[in-house]
């Protein structure tokens, strides 16, 4: 998810997670978090993530933002303590940025045709 939204946002469609051992530790990390946000809310933590470093500028460009940012313990903290407004500015960034969950947003949806077809 990291990846994709990092590809959609930085226009990098080849972008990829270094396997790195800095990495692997704060994906471990996250992944032993990961109850305290909820499986189901994975995608919104991410898009939250990048949503809170929307502009930066790293020196590897704008809109870079790392890993760890995304998953790290604080931003598993700001997740937990958002509030209402800061979350709807999120989701009004998402939408504004056509952010769509990659999981749940490609699913098989039969044609018209097909459906009427059935239907007789």
């Amino acid at each position: 998810m990291y990846e994709e939204l990092f590809s959609k946002l930085t226009g990098n469609i080849f972008f990829s997670v270094r396997d790195t051992a800095r990495n692997n530790d704060a994906i471990s990390n996250f992944m032993e978090r990961i109850d305290e946000i909820g499986e189901e809310n994975v995608w919104n933590f991410m898009c939250y993530g990048f949503f809170r470093y929307e502009g930066a500028k790293t020196a590897q460009g704008k809109n870079v933002v790392y890993l760890n940012w995304v998953i790290g313990d604080s931003a598993v903290e700001e997740w937990k303590t958002k509030s209402p407004e800061r979350w709807f500015r999120c989701v009004e960034w998402k939408i504004k940025n056509d952010l769509n969950n990659p999981l749940t947003d490609y699913t098989y949806k039969p044609s018209e045709e097909y459906l009427e077809e059935l239907r007789r």
